[in-house]
């Protein structure tokens, strides 16, 4: 399948070195062959881009979290698991303090926000949501290249919901165990999956150039 026309208008901001393999669908959406983190795509209507969070994300990475469970999810769980799950109140201090504390990234498309991710530096990724409209687009393959090339740990787990599940399995991870999580009294089925990768040293080095990147960004 041919990679849409964008075109690099500004590659030359990103201060990573090239990110590497990328998935064909994390190529679709942001890549356009020339690696990095920081590159954004234009064409005729479009501006799309991958960049690190920051606080006044909050309360709109809550929002898509909430319509994200209640749409997309609603196909493989019943409206009281998905309300036990995401009951509408976040708590946006913690959520914020733990956006914070991990590797989060925020990806756009004409300004607004379309999915977003964050993996804590032990390679347990925590969260992986994109907005119901912008399904199978490749936005979460580009978050999450961009999350996994970024950990230098060499064993990378999540724990997926059903939804979930198959879009991880074709990214290398296998399932662990089946579990079952009570949030409010209600029991949900996710899964305990894992992919162990070679060559930790290499991701270590992606991971320790993304966490310069940021402390740039944030500092200018």
């Amino acid at each position: 399948m041919a990679l849409p026309p964008y075109s690099v208008f500004d590659a030359r901001r990103s201060r990573l070195p090239a990110a590497g393999v990328l998935t064909s669908a994390a190529r679709m959406w942001y890549d356009g062959g020339t690696g990095g983190m920081e590159v954004q795509f234009k064409n005729k209507t479009e501006e799309r881009c991958i960049r690190p969070y920051q606080p006044d994300d909050c309360p709109r990475l809550a929002a898509l979290f909430y319509d994200t469970v209640h749409t997309v999810n609603a196909r493989d769980y019943s409206p009281a698991q998905l309300d036990a799950w995401a009951a509408g109140q976040a708590d946006l201090e913690r959520w914020n303090e733990s956006f914070s504390a991990h590797h989060t990234l925020v990806a756009e498309q004409d300004g607004q926000i379309v999915g977003f991710g964050d993996m804590d530096d032990g390679g347990y990724l925590d969260r992986l949501y994109v907005h119901r409209d912008y399904q199978r687009q490749g936005i979460a393959a580009a978050l999450c290249d961009a999350l996994e090339q970024a950990c230098g740990q060499e064993r990378l787990e999540t724990h997926a919901s059903i939804t979930a599940r198959p879009f991880f399995e074709q990214r290398g991870y296998r399932v662990v165990r089946q579990q079952q999580v009570e949030r409010g009294g209600v029991l949900l089925t996710n899964f305990v999956m894992e992919k162990v990768r070679p060559c930790p040293g290499a991701a270590q080095q992606a991971g320790a150039a993304l966490r310069q990147w940021e402390k740039e960004k944030t500092d200018r």
